[in-house]
């Protein structure tokens, strides 16, 4: 399956085989989503509004066995330009990885969510690329 992005209008493929995740939410190539998900997959959302991807933070995980802070995944924050709205999703295996780094240091502030910065750039760095 695959849907057209509602920013840029890039065909973007659904599934496992290219994400790495059942629930594909957003473009791949500029990042864009659509409100529709109340929780993920649902399709519930009655809103309908294009989500900005405004932001990266880090999953929340628990500390490892010896107590030690852990660093999560990287995941994306989106904002609903209709509704404000804000969620967090997770990047896809084959989102641009040139896009995703520029939104380290957006500027991007909420409420409850910390949201990454400059000093957060290698980490990001070294879950994309391994460096």
């Amino acid at each position: 399956m695959s849907f057209e992005c509602v920013n840029c209008h890039y065909l973007v493929r659904e599934g496992k085989r290219y994400a790495g995740t059942e629930n594909r939410n957003h473009c791949t190539k500029c990042l864009w989503s659509l409100h529709a998900d109340l929780r993920p997959g649902d399709r519930k959302a009655l809103c309908g509004g294009k989500m900005n991807p405004a932001g990266l933070t880090f999953k929340r995980v628990k500390k490892d066995k010896y107590g030690k802070e852990k660093v999560g995944e990287l995941m994306l924050v989106h904002q609903c330009v209709k509704c404000l709205e804000v969620s967090i999703n997770r990047i896809a295996a084959d989102d641009d990885p040139v896009e995703i780094m520029n939104l380290v240091n957006s500027g991007f502030s909420v409420e409850g969510i910390s949201v990454l910065d400059e000093a957060d750039r290698s980490e990001v760095r070294r879950q994309l690329f391994g460096v």
